[in-house]
């Protein structure tokens, strides 16, 4: 981790305050404390998608702004397409990630650690970190199995919008 993503890491403990307790310095204990609780505010999971951003080493802006795409930061949020909770991910989705899409804390967590592997994956096929990103958050809106039919960014206009919207909000 860079000096910067250590800082960013402290300001984000410091702004969610008592909530990391002493005992509690590893990223699973700090998730399993704040699971404790049950309604979060935005601004309570957009600061816990920053932390989870900064633990996958993913640009927490791009992270961010994606989760505001999809959900506003509301854990309540339910798609017509069936897309479940803060990180909208499907229930076959969430199935094979093994993750509760209703807990935001799980969600946000999957989410991060799956973009994280997906810009990893378009980064090894040797592709510049912006175009990995817009692979990644392509695979997170239309599927890895589109990315890769299409070799590239599925020509579907909802997803080429949605990639369009998040980069143009970091």
């Amino acid at each position: 981790m860079t000096i910067k993503a250590l800082i960013a890491v402290a300001v984000t403990l410091v702004f969610l305050g008592g909530l990391f307790w002493a005992t509690q310095y590893t990223p699973l204990g700090y998730f399993t404390r704040l699971r404790n609780l049950q309604d979060y505010a935005p601004s309570e999971l957009e600061a816990v998608a920053h932390m989870a951003a900064m633990l996958h080493d993913l640009d927490p802006d791009i992270f961010i702004a994606q989760m505001r795409q999809e959900s506003r930061f509301n854990q309540y949020a339910r798609s017509k397409a069936g897309a479940i909770g803060v990180a909208q991910i499907m229930p076959g989705t969430a199935k094979g990630w093994k993750v509760d899409p209703t807990d935001p804390l799980q969600a946000l967590d999957a989410a991060a650690k799956n973009m994280a592997d997906y810009v990893q994956t378009y980064k090894a096929q040797g592709n510049d970190e912006y175009t990995a990103y817009k692979l990644a958050l392509a695979a997170y809106n239309a599927g890895p199995g589109a990315v890769a039919k299409y070799k590239g960014v599925p020509p579907f206009p909802e997803t080429q919008q949605y990639i369009l919207t998040i980069l143009d909000k970091k």
